[in-house]
């Protein structure tokens, strides 16, 4: 059971007794506030053998190759992936399998390519965190948000073209060691001068009527001090900024989390002197890692990494703390931080760590439909009254949008990482989440007229029933969160298209062998239906005439591309994880290339690239998502541009094949088909595309994003021009312009999820980690397809 409010006062109080008592110690030796080198939390400091990809190189080559640094000139003597490349498209003779220097090609590195993390940050508690200025720089009004400067080292473009490089860059699975945690850097000291006051933290805007108090941030610390060993107090005490800035950190998470599509945390009812300080810490570390600064972004996951170790120590010391909703709330902050966090030792944590929270909210039936009935609020209800009606509505509700939210989470790792889901759609029976106009009411009085003008006071329909069925949700959109439930329902068909991937590969695997019973049937007639409900989704919505959430847009875009192509074929072609694998599946990626499902899939692909435009027309968006998309949704872009990439080495191999006299992976006729714009305006042309394979795929880039494209090449091919003459006002490229189209698909995520306006003047640095990953794998495919 949920402790009570005394419990907590209690609770809280000794441990404020306790901080205060070890803060008196600390301080009578230190009279000055002195930021430390590191964060530390009991893990032993170990020299750094990996650089951030965007870096220059702080010593010689022979220095960085000790440390691990993948450098251009280090790597000759690997295996290059446009050589793989070759020798899986060409049968070529021995004689002929060589490197791009005449050696053999030799043992070949995997190349993940849906591994899209690197080992870039730290063992975080031990980070170094050199920063002499006073934190309150950071809330100065009168700076201005000019974004990052270049700091004059080479960006993350500079390292990347060679294939050889991609495998060693690419080849990121984290291999435990006898450690506590990864490696630190050797330097990461800030510049206040050149980097802190050209950008304020808090954006102006105040999520909560009150601020976070020294009380709140001497149980933060009392937290730290209790997941670190006692030889790193003092350091620990003078970790965190003051107070003005960790409550500005906090309302950033808070102002980031109301404007994305899955808003589950409720601002209004959260008092700071009473959260929990694990969640505290949590959110401040949100806040951080959404800063544009690097050295507050690696302040947010050093944070998170203490808080982890805190949040488990939680659990462990009271079992009954798992049935507390702040407490869970917190494990869900430190699961995403860290599954996106784009650096491999923290996202396998993370990722590992799931199956404890959905064990946890399964046991104690929160997917479930709650027996319980809420009295509904009255006119005639006096003020006390009326808010504890309103505190109980938002605990129940927070419940349930915590579920939600862990339902979310589990189709985004599912399908960004290719992994079976977790959590069944079959058994959330929960009620679809209420209105936004309720969840967002600021006061008891708001929340009891929004509910009597939505009529929430009917039943409503839980999400398995919403799964098979669009007129149930029809009938109820109007008394419901219809963004979320649109969201929630396409990532329960995401578990579907799963389902239906599983039976296809497992008939795959049987080596032409025909079993005793019609297994093609079943695979088929499933793939069918899928498509159906897919389609009949989408038609009851577009009836509805709304504005649809860029966010829900993508997914349902991703989620028909996977119906039609399967990820894992594509990545074993990429490289994922040997040559014998890769000519496994060459054959039937040849196969499918010529089949409508190949051009279906790219149409689809086509779309997610739309939706993810900034000036996309029928997208909702907030201010604050218009400028970025945020994790998932960037792994979105990514995937659609892999499929953009097999599908165009597919084309030019067929085009090689048939000895045609036309530019490679141009259709014999038809006009160019334009993938990335809207779908009503071009329904004809998809069609005959599809369908009778008419038409020349392309995509089309706005030549106002010439000046700002980062091309790994500038080379454009035979297509691409002809293409250009069609249509003068804008820039079309063909898919088999491998480079060029990788460039574009680039571009979108750079503009797209961007934490600052100019990504080009800060050298990359204003992407998140992953992001640059991301960047980093789109680039070396490009460049290696564009020299086969």
């Amino acid at each position: 059971m949920p402790l009570t409010m005394d419990r907590k006062m209690a609770r809280n109080a000794g441990q404020e007794c306790s901080t205060r008592a070890k803060l008196a110690l600390l301080r009578s030796s230190s009279a000055s506030r002195v930021y430390p080198q590191n964060l530390a939390a009991g893990v032993e400091k170990k020299p750094s053998n990996v650089e951030d990809p965007t870096s220059a190189p702080r010593q010689s080559q022979l220095e960085s190759s000790q440390k691990g640094v993948v450098q251009a000139d280090s790597v000759v003597n690997e295996p290059h992936l446009a050589d793989f490349l070759r020798d899986i498209l060409q049968d070529l003779p021995p004689s002929e399998l060589q490197g791009p220097l005449g050696q053999s090609h030799g043992t070949f590195t995997p190349f993940n390519v849906l591994d899209f993390s690197q080992q870039m940050y730290p063992d975080l508690p031990d980070i170094d965190f050199s920063y002499t200025q006073d934190w309150n720089v950071l809330l100065n009004p009168e700076t201005v948000n000019e974004g990052l400067t270049s700091t004059g080292t080479s960006s993350l473009d500079d390292s990347l073209g060679l294939g050889n490089a991609a495998f060693s860059r690419s080849t990121w699975r984290w291999t435990p060691n006898h450690e506590k945690g990864g490696d630190v850097p050797g330097d990461t000291a800030l510049s206040p001068e050149d980097e802190v006051q050209r950008r304020r933290l808090d954006n102006g805007k105040r999520c909560l009527p009150q601020c976070l108090d020294s009380r709140s941030r001497d149980r933060i610390v009392g937290m730290l001090l209790s997941a670190c060993d006692h030889i790193n107090y003092d350091k620990i005490v003078t970790l965190l900024p003051p107070t003005p800035v960790l409550d500005a950190m906090i309302n950033d998470f808070l102002s980031w989390s109301e404007s994305s599509i899955d808003h589950w945390i409720h601002t209004h009812s959260l008092s700071l002197p009473d959260c929990r300080p694990e969640l505290l810490g949590l959110m401040i570390a949100g806040g951080a890692i959404r800063s544009p600064l690097p050295e507050v972004h690696k302040f947010g996951y050093a944070l998170q990494e203490i808080c982890r170790l805190a949040v488990h120590l939680m659990f462990e010391k009271d079992n009954s703390t798992s049935r507390e909703l702040e407490a869970l709330q917190a494990f869900a902050i430190c699961l995403d931080i860290g599954v996106w966090s784009g650096e491999r030792r923290i996202m396998e944590l993370a990722e590992s760590t799931f199956q404890p929270l959905v064990t946890t909210l399964r046991r104690s039936e929160r997917f479930r439909r709650s027996p319980d009935h809420l009295v509904p609020p009255q006119y005639v209800d006096s003020d006390a009254t009326l808010d504890i009606k309103w505190r109980a509505w938002v605990s129940a509700e927070s419940w349930k949008r915590l579920a939600y939210h862990v339902l979310i989470h589990n189709g985004h790792t599912s399908i960004a990482f290719q992994t079976p889901p977790l959590v069944s759609y079959s058994e959330v029976t929960i009620d679809l989440p209420a209105p936004k106009c309720l969840w967002r009411a600021r006061s008891a009085r708001e929340w009891r007229d929004q509910y009597h003008a939505t009529g929430t006071a009917q039943k409503l329909p839980s999400l398995v029933q919403c799964i098979w069925s669009a007129e149930q949700v029809a009938l109820a959109r109007h008394h419901v969160d219809i963004d979320l439930t649109m969201y929630v329902i396409l990532l329960s068909h995401w578990s579907l298209v799963w389902e239906f991937r599983q039976i296809d590969s497992t008939l795959k695997a049987q080596g032409g062998i025909e079993p005793s019973w019609n297994a093609g049937l079943l695979a088929s007639s499933k793939c069918h239906e899928l498509r159906g409900l897919l389609d009949h989704f989408q038609a009851v919505v577009n009836d509805w005439s709304i504005d649809v959430p860029t966010e829900t847009r993508i997914v349902a875009e991703l989620v028909r591309m996977n119906l039609c192509v399967a990820f894992e074929d594509l990545q074993l072609l990429a490289g994922k994880d040997s040559e014998v694998e890769a000519k496994r599946v060459y054959p039937s990626l040849r196969q499918w290339y010529y089949k409508p499902d190949a051009r279906t899939a790219m149409w689809h692909a086509g779309q997610i690239l739309y939706a993810a435009k900034p000036d996309c027309i029928g997208t909702a968006r907030s201010p604050r998502a218009s400028r970025a998309l945020a994790d998932f949704h960037a792994v979105a872009i990514y995937h659609a541009g892999l499929a953009f990439w097999v599908y165009g080495l597919l084309a030019r191999t067929s085009a090689q094949d048939s000895q045609l006299a036309r530019p490679p992976g141009i259709a014999a006729h038809g006009d160019p088909v334009i993938l990335n714009r809207m779908s009503t305006s071009s329904s004809t042309d998809r069609h005959r595309f599809v369908a009778l394979d008419h038409g020349i795929p392309t995509l089309q880039r706005d030549l106002g994003d010439e000046d700002n494209r980062s091309s790994s090449t500038q080379v454009e091919s035979e297509a691409s021009i002809c293409l250009h003459d069609h249509t003068p006002a804008q820039a079309l490229v063909a898919l088999s312009d491998s480079a060029n189209i990788m460039d574009l698909v680039i571009d979108v995520m750079r503009d797209r999820t961007s934490l600052v306006e100019n990504t080009q003047a800060t050298g990359g640095t204003g992407l998140p980690v992953i992001v640059r990953n991301l960047i980093q794998l789109l680039r070396d495919l490009g460049v290696a397809a564009s020299t086969l």
